[in-house]
């Protein structure tokens, strides 16, 4: 259900709380960084990269540490085609 209705938007709404982005930021980077299921990974990634680029909020909030990088294995991603 979270991906779903994520994935139906591109941004959250406006002026969303900063605890509310913080939370679907930690739930996606979670899910790309210990989820086996790779398919789920890969949805999780794209959703996002899709905020990122389509949110300012979410954007301004996004700062991973060099240690969440490393566990979220970005160039997996990078490297795949399936994006």
């Amino acid at each position: 259900m979270f991906f779903k209705q994520a994935e139906e938007r591109s941004s959250l709404p406006g002026n969303s709380a900063v605890n509310v982005v913080d939370s679907f930021l930690a739930s996606l980077v979670s899910v790309v960084s210990i989820n086996p299921d790779y398919k789920l990974s890969i949805r999780a990634i794209a959703i996002l990269f899709n905020y990122l680029k389509n949110d300012p909020q979410v954007f301004k909030r996004f700062k991973p540490n060099k240690m969440i990088i490393k566990n979220m294995n970005l160039a997996q991603f990078i490297l795949c085609k399936s994006i």
